[in-house]
């Protein structure tokens, strides 16, 4: 997935290559920079879920992208606790 066009949403299509490990036979794929390894979605659409969630409803938001609402909340929650561990806090 990636961020809406138009306010249409957007898929992708990636093909990537699979690998086999002789040794121990693992099953891994090449890396793609531009695609966030834990949820399979481009990293930009990531930022802009991040983004829009802080002025829409999550609802409103996984309905525009073509995603689960809890998704967008995860996503989301991933992205507070990234700034509560960098921003320091002044008391």
């Amino acid at each position: 997935m990636d961020i809406p066009v138009r306010r249409q949403r957007v898929g992708i299509y990636v093909v990537r290559q699979r690998y086999n490990c002789k040794e121990c036979g693992a099953v891994f794929f090449k890396p793609f920079e531009s695609m966030d390894p834990k949820r399979m979605m481009a990293k930009r659409l990531i930022r802009y879920i991040e983004s829009e969630s802080i002025k829409r409803k999550y609802t409103d938001v996984a309905e525009s992208v073509g995603l689960n609402e809890k998704t967008v909340r995860n996503i989301f929650s991933d992205y507070v606790l990234h700034l509560e561990q960098t921003i320091p806090r002044s008391f």
